[in-house]
């Protein structure tokens, strides 16, 4: 399947939903599969990789979403969404909790999970009729449902589970990260990345407490636009055979020789021990998403790392994710929009911000792994407010007292040297002008 062919998929996607999708230029980049990595696999007789999706309908997913809907209506907009970009020959399957029995009946609740629709061919008309069918009604068994979840897919392969939570298991035992551990032990080719939508404190930690253990990898949801494309990401890179592509690029060994980048995807190399520098500008009302994606038989156990940092190097984001044997790993990082009135004042000015890419140091040293860098800046530049000059002064006005003749001394300086860097500039600017005419004839 052409790149083009699963971009234009994404696009289709992108249009179903009514909110809009912030980042889905950001996951065309980084999700086009190419037609080679497809055809090795089915030559060498490899199982295809197998997607399970989890989804919260616990009663908490009736509440608002903030943009007028609730969030259960989101997160169909969301799956329908996924359907809708998922390559024609993808195996995957749905599974639901808290959609049947009332939150007032916990013995019976917290057995609530269902996998409504199998693992397999991809059937988009019959997933849309699955997802239609279910409401937000009761508890939130995710222990349950990740150990449930685990049977659902094939026992070879590359498997993926994407589980999306608006809150905590309120149901535990069993404990969901310690049920993700022992899923993780099944093999290295069975992963379980989390989505939190909308989540408090705890409810984050606990999702991420199940990624890391399971080799996978968390991401927020703040709103259904936000919901919506953290859903395909993840989907669409479960899915994917993958090999780079790109701008061939190196990163900088520190801040001071960081590697310039703008919007786009690239391509570098790095060896355990590495630490790969970058950097991005940004002007007011900018922000920027970053995601680097691995390939090759990771044979030690390390963790690879992305971090953006402040111009002043202070920490604002990162993803992490365990390299054991993979064929792919893919993390993520995102920043707000950069606003002098943000809450964050490593947020707040307009500069170079910075991506750290870091492989632990195990392994061979020597030894080179290609990685995938794609860099997306969103958002129009706010021009700087232009100062207002004082008004002129009134010469009739008796309380505005003429300057002496030291100051007029100033001033002419001052008026002097102003001429002077303005006629310089004029003519730099007639220069360039100038080189451009003679460029053009």
């Amino acid at each position: 399947m052409s790149p083009r062919t699963v971009a234009a998929r994404l696009v289709s996607a992108a249009l179903k939903p009514v909110r809009p999708l912030i980042l889905m230029g950001f996951v065309l980049l980084l999700l086009a599969p190419p037609n080679a990595a497809r055809a090795a696999a089915q030559e060498d007789d490899e199982a295809d990789p197998a997607l399970l999706l989890i989804m919260d309908s616990s009663g908490s997913m009736n509440a608002s979403d903030g943009a007028g809907g609730t969030k259960i209506q989101a997160a169909k907009e969301a799956l329908n969404g996924v359907v809708n970009a998922l390559p024609n020959d993808s195996l995957v399957g749905l599974r639901v909790y808290g959609h049947r029995i009332p939150n007032t009946d916990e013995r019976r609740g917290c057995k609530d999970t269902e996998l409504i629709s199998p693992v397999g061919p991809l059937d988009r008309s019959g997933m849309r009729r699955q997802i239609r069918s279910f409401n937000a009604k009761g508890f939130t068994p995710i222990g349950l449902s990740l150990q449930k979840g685990a049977r659902d897919l094939p026992s070879e392969g590359e498997r993926t589970i994407v589980l999306v939570s608006d809150g905590i298991d309120t149901c535990a035992p069993p404990p969901p990260c310690e049920v993700a551990k022992r899923i993780s032990k099944q093999g290295v080719e069975l992963r379980i990345d989390t989505v939190g939508f909308q989540v408090d404190p705890r409810a984050r930690r606990e999702l991420q407490c199940i990624a890391r253990v399971a080799k996978g990898s968390y991401v927020d949801a703040g709103s259904s636009a936000e919901l919506a494309d953290r859903l395909a990401q993840l989907s669409l890179r479960a899915l994917r055979k993958f090999e780079v592509s790109g701008t061939a690029v190196t990163g900088g060994n520190s801040i001071s020789s960081a590697t310039a980048l703008e919007s786009g995807q690239f391509t570098d190399t790095i060896s355990p021990g590495d630490e790969l520098y970058y950097s991005v500008e940004l002007a007011e009302g900018q922000a920027v998403g970053a995601a680097a994606s691995t390939i090759g038989e990771i044979d030690f156990l390390g963790t690879l790392t992305l971090t953006l940092t402040s111009p002043e190097d202070d920490f604002i984001a990162d993803d992490a994710a365990v390299a054991a044997g993979e064929r792919l790993q893919s993390i993520a990082v995102r920043s707000e929009t950069i606003d002098p009135t943000s809450s964050d004042p490593d947020l707040q000015s307009p500069g170079t911000y910075y991506l750290r890419l870091a492989l632990e140091e195990q392994g061979d040293p020597s030894e080179e792994f290609p990685v995938e860098i794609v860099v997306d800046v969103t958002g129009e530049a706010v021009e700087p407010t232009p100062t207002e000059e004082p008004p002129p002064a009134d010469e009739d006005d008796p309380d505005q007292a003429a300057p002496d003749d030291t100051s007029n001394s100033s001033n002419n300086v001052m008026l002097a040297v102003g001429g002077i860097a303005f006629g310089l500039l004029g003519a730099a600017v007639g220069a360039l002008a100038g080189r451009r005419v003679a460029g053009a004839r």
